[in-house]
């Protein structure tokens, strides 16, 4: 008799090392994938921030801008403020 395995003793070790091997590329790959998509998602947050920062830096321009129309010229700015209401009241009665 020979002190040589069988293959068939020699198979379960075998599997269970092809096993593992593959679980350790697969945990590899699936924290890869992790870490990318959460650099997307950080890079996207950082862009919507910037969109309504902007947005915020565009609407005081504008209330500024309009601030300043009404302390130069108050009178005109009030009546063009009762025209844009008289003409919104007559568009919802229509």
């Amino acid at each position: 008799m020979s002190d040589k395995p069988e293959p068939a003793e020699q198979a379960p070790a075998d599997t269970q090392s092809s096993l593992q091997d593959g679980y350790s590329r697969f945990d590899e790959t699936a924290h890869r994938l992790a870490e990318q998509a959460n650099e997307h998602a950080h890079h996207g947050a950082e862009d919507a921030r910037g969109y309504v920062h902007q947005g915020l830096n565009n609407f005081s321009r504008a209330g500024s801008a309009v601030a300043g129309a009404i302390r130069q010229r108050p009178f005109v700015s009030l009546a063009v403020a009762a025209l844009g209401g008289a003409l919104m009241a007559v568009s919802r009665r229509g």
